[in-house]
């Protein structure tokens, strides 16, 4: 529990933060937490499936699930400011 909160309120602030517009700021802060928390649930996916004594051998192991796991959050963050006054 306490490493989703640790990995989505950053994730938070930074979507809070990025937007271009003031208007925009809580759209980001949700697809923020969208991409925390598929990049967070696609690497525990990925590790648990490995099993418990699999060693990390190469950076892309542990690099390709959590951009798989954020590209939905990526895509909420577009859909969601890409239409704004």
């Amino acid at each position: 529990m306490w490493t989703l909160v640790g990995v989505a309120a950053p994730a938070a602030v930074g979507g809070w933060v990025h937007p271009p517009s003031r208007s925009l700021r809580v759209r980001g802060a949700v697809a923020g937490l969208a991409i925390a928390a598929g990049a967070l649930a696609a690497t525990y996916a990925s590790m648990t499936w490995r099993g418990p004594d699999y060693e990390i051998r190469f950076g892309l192991e542990l690099i390709l699930p959590i951009v798989i796991g954020g590209l939905p959050g990526t895509v909420l963050y577009y859909a969601l400011v890409r239409n704004h006054d």
